[in-house]
């Protein structure tokens, strides 16, 4: 069934002119001072079921009328409600609004004819007719975020995947169960038991763990309901590190650095860095993880930073081409962040 808005518009005073009027002056009146149409607009979009939507007329006032414009419009709703509404247009671009709560689903059609009243000179006449027409659902859309954190973290250590639920105008979504999902084998997979229940200001926290080192993916969805459209939130990463892993990470350091001309280094310095990633390897591999991340921050990343901070080496770099520390950089950072996630596991 199709809803149907009329909008009747007839200024009072534009009435008792009309009466007076001839049809000759109504006529010039109308081409020389009447406002024009510029739109119709309904917010929100689409409109929902029991939400008060807001429909707008914008009008254009003639140039002509320099003290103004009157409109009065007069909206009756399918229900059989009525809403009036008088404006005075003073010039330029106006617009007048009202709201009306939909009861069902469909499409919304709106005739809209109205009345006008120059004020200078106290001639009028109608306007339109004009259609307009918007959609009714019967559920608000909803969006879902998602974070994790830490990002990186030890095996069988938990991580939590946090974010919130709402409207798409940012309405918190309450009491809703929010589902985690993986990245399995090209399709996203429930985890089992891993669900949660949104808070009232639309939060969820989820909790979960891997045995196995790697890059996991993760999202969250919410089915939806009667009132609320199920909706996917983005996806996140969280990387899974063990002893194992993170030693394989000091092989590789080393042999990028080893890999490195002399030249990209300063003079002796390269056999210094050697030896201190070859420290902190050692100490990762008596379990002494934060001593190993210490000695990575405090001898060797504070060497081959400038280009990450200002885009070229700085006086303390030991690593003297961008190209250079492009490679090693990344890597250390990397390796400092896989041991303090083992430290605190």
């Amino acid at each position: 069934m199709r809803t149907r808005i009329k909008l009747l518009s007839v200024a009072l005073v534009a009435i008792m002119a009309l009466t007076v009027m001839s049809s000759a002056a109504l006529v010039t009146a109308q081409g020389s001072l009447a406002p024009t149409l510029v739109s119709v607009t309904s917010t929100p979009q689409p409109a929902v079921v029991g939400i008060p939507v807001t429909v707008s007329v914008t009008f254009s006032v003639a140039a002509g009328a320099t003290q103004g414009t009157l409109v009065s419009l007069q909206f009756t709703w399918p229900d059989g409600s009525m809403t009036g509404t008088s404006s005075y247009l003073p010039g330029g671009t106006q617009t007048v609004s009202t709201t009306w709560t939909p009861t069902q689903a469909g499409t919304a059609y709106v005739d809209i004819v109205g009345g006008w009243t120059d004020v200078a000179t106290n001639t009028g006449g109608p306007m339109g007719p004009y259609a307009y027409s918007f959609s009714v659902i019967s559920t608000q859309q909803t969006q879902l975020s998602a974070t994790v954190a830490p990002a990186v973290v030890a095996v069988n250590h938990p991580f939590w995947i946090n974010g919130t639920l709402s409207t798409t105008a940012n309405t918190p979504v309450a009491g809703a169960a929010v589902q985690l999902q993986q990245y399995v084998s090209g399709a996203w997979t429930n985890v089992a038991g891993a669900t949660a229940t949104t808070t009232p200001t639309g939060a969820y926290s989820i909790s979960t763990s891997e045995p196995t080192a790697g890059t996991y993916q993760y999202q969250t969805t919410y089915a939806g309901n009667a009132t609320y459209a199920g909706s996917t939130s983005n996806s996140v990463s969280v990387k899974v590190v063990s002893k194992t892993s993170v030693l394989q990470d000091y092989t590789t350091l080393l042999t990028t650095m080893n890999q490195l001309p002399n030249s990209a280094f300063l003079p002796g310095t390269k056999l210094l860095l050697l030896a201190a990633v070859g420290v902190s390897d050692l100490q990762a591999r008596a379990n002494d993880y934060g001593a190993a991340a210490a000695t990575l921050q405090l001898a060797v990343l504070p060497h081959m930073d400038g280009c990450s901070a200002t885009g070229s080496p700085n006086s303390n770099d030991w690593v003297r081409t961008c190209a250079a520390q492009g490679q090693l950089y990344p890597q250390v950072q990397n390796l400092i962040q896989e041991l303090q996630a083992l430290q605190h596991s």
